[in-house]
């Protein structure tokens, strides 16, 4: 029988982290799910402190270099089993009824294709900072820039969850090796998924300076920019 849930997860080099984000997935109240971890070229020991947690529920694949988390990801798509896809980093924290409310806010409303919450923005040891509350979708808003340098990612990546129909179809860009998860929602939106969110605290967000996502920001920026300029000048019929 399926599992409910497929967790899905690029993970590079997160020695240092993954312990404490898979000890919170552990701990989760709803206990019908799988977590697909993708290894992305890790050059650490992460695959040694994945594979100690011993759980049939946690599976292993590899790129077996660094091909990029969008890659990862489409590959952690294609074993997932379940109908409700939730990508879930690898250095983040999660509140034990995470998944609960995941799976209990699609039964209430089934016609949610990509569903997000409120998470707490932390530091490096996981300290909640702030809680950030989901911003309710509006159609196009996702084609709209916050301030002439930044796009409005409003929708958290790793406090989401889509039917497995939105993993199939939307597949993550792979020219992109971190940011691709304002991509993805672009696309989402431009092929007419149907967004929802609540103000269900999800987990806590854990920032380091050393990420690199967080190094390349303002590349990531310039080709979120340009990608949203493309995708307004080609509006969806």
């Amino acid at each position: 029988m399926n599992p409910k849930v497929s967790m899905i997860m690029a993970v590079r080099n997160k020695e240092a982290w993954i312990a404490d984000t898979i000890s919170s997935i552990l701990e989760q109240t709803m206990e019908d799910w799988e977590l697909i971890c993708v290894l992305d070229g890790s050059t650490d020991s992460t695959e040694k402190v994945i594979r100690h947690f011993n759980d049939p529920r946690i599976k292993i694949h590899s790129t077996y270099d660094n091909r990029g988390c969008g890659v990862a990801l489409n590959i952690a798509t294609h074993f997932a089993l379940a109908d409700i896809l939730v990508p879930t980093s690898g250095d983040d924290l999660y509140i034990k009824t995470k998944l609960e409310v995941i799976t209990k806010y699609f039964e209430k409303f089934p016609q949610t294709d990509i569903y997000y919450g409120a998470f707490w923005r932390g530091n490096a040891l996981g300290v909640p900072v702030k809680v950030k509350m989901p911003e309710p979708y509006e159609k196009g808003k996702l084609l709209t820039f916050v301030n002439e340098d930044h796009v409005n990612q409003f929708i958290p990546h790793g406090f989401c969850a889509y039917g497995s129909n939105v993993g199939l179809t939307v597949p993550y860009k792979e020219n992109r090796k971190v940011g691709i998860d304002f991509p993805f929602f672009v696309d989402c939106e431009k092929q007419g998924y149907r967004f929802g969110c609540s103000d269900d605290v999800l987990g806590i967000y854990r920032i380091f300076p050393s990420q690199v996502s967080q190094a390349s920001r303002e590349e990531i920026w310039a080709e979120d920019k340009k990608m949203v300029e493309e995708a307004n000048a080609n509006p969806r019929k």
